[in-house]
């Protein structure tokens, strides 16, 4: 056993059952220092009262219940029958160690969900990052096809204007022959 909880020649398992015994041992103190323990009549008002409120819990709190029981019983004024006796309440230790359980598992859930919540927080600063690099890309974008004189589709507008142009020419080419033939076939007539 661990003597790091060792409290008036009893060893405690755990640290809440220690203090509640400390309590109880100031407690009892108080009592003694100001109290008249040898009247019985007084000690027995002192132990209903104890024992209404349920003050003493551990075994240090039993044992001077037990003791002012004795002091009670020794007393031949008082009657047997008027003296209670002392219901104990001990925490089971299997309910004590399913609360720690407990209190382990939630412990570990919540540094699970402290992880996964880092773990989100650097994703979302990165999707951030990521979210700005693009839009600064598109902004970039928008800004040069705005101030460019060229386009995307400056050289094909280019070829097909050239082109048009081309088929301008020879027409006009073509038109220029036809007049020429057409006057030299009426040249020919006359």
């Amino acid at each position: 056993m661990n003597n790091r909880f060792e409290l008036d020649g009893f060893v405690f398992q755990n640290r809440n059952e220690f203090a509640k015994a400390k309590k109880e041992l100031e407690a009892i103190a108080y009592i003694r220092s100001n109290s008249d323990l040898n009247n019985a009549t007084l000690v027995l008002k002192i132990y209903d009262k104890l024992l209404d409120k349920g003050t003493f819990q551990t075994v240090v709190g039993y044992m001077f219940l037990k003791e002012l029981r004795e002091t009670i019983l020794e007393d031949s004024t008082i009657s047997k029958g008027k003296v209670r006796s002392i219901p104990i309440k001990f925490s089971e230790p299997a309910k004590i160690r399913e609360k720690e359980e407990d209190r382990c598992a939630e412990a570990k859930r919540a540094d699970m969900f402290q992880e996964l919540y880092e773990k989100e927080k650097v994703k979302k600063i990165s999707t951030k990052i990521v979210i700005g690099f693009l839009v600064c890309i598109i902004i970039g974008m928008l800004v040069a096809a705005q101030f460019t004189p060229y386009s995307l589709f400056t050289n094909y507008e280019d070829k097909i204007i050239n082109k048009y142009e081309n088929w301008q020419k020879d027409l006009e080419q073509k038109e220029a022959q036809l007049e020429q033939r057409e006057q030299a076939l009426l040249d020919k007539e006359q």
